[in-house]
């Protein structure tokens, strides 16, 4: 593949510092509130309202086990909160609290913030450019994985 000047080593090596810069500026700012699986959980409660452990744990590809201590965490900071089923006590649900909202918004403004620095300087058209290079890695990772 022709990339002008550069190659796709090249093009790895700057890809793998950009989103590691960002990844450590995030984790910096981001998980002093929520990590990120927690905020994954938050999301996931807040788009489809209270879930069992098991759902989350299907939709975030981890064990249960590790959606129990996440969610015994973000319980504790009262950012969600067990309910057990009425029809059947042994099946118990977690939700959402205002507080856990609160911090959803928080740290999803935070994100913006941290996106809005990092690509500062870049021109609308550069943006444009971006974001139609990562449609197509995102088509080109869709098609690898329905194969």
């Amino acid at each position: 593949m022709n990339l002008g000047p550069y190659t796709l080593d090249q093009l790895e090596a700057v890809f793998t510092d950009v989103f590691r810069g960002m990844k450590r500026e995030f984790l910096k700012r981001v998980e002093r509130e929520l990590s990120g699986s927690q905020a994954m959980i938050l999301q996931k409660l807040h788009q489809d309202g209270q879930q069992r452990i098991t759902q989350i744990a299907s939709h975030l590809n981890i064990t249960t086990g590790a959606v129990t201590g996440l969610c015994d965490k973000l319980i504790s900071a009262g950012y969600a909160a067990r309910h057990r089923a009425d029809s059947d006590r042994r099946v118990v649900h977690v939700d959402i609290t205002d507080a856990g909202r609160e911090a959803l918004e928080r740290v999803s403004a935070l994100r913006k913030q941290i996106v809005h620095h990092f690509f500062a300087g870049l021109s609308n058209e550069e943006i444009d450019s971006l974001y139609n290079i990562f449609e197509k890695v995102l088509l080109n990772l869709q098609r690898e994985k329905d194969s």
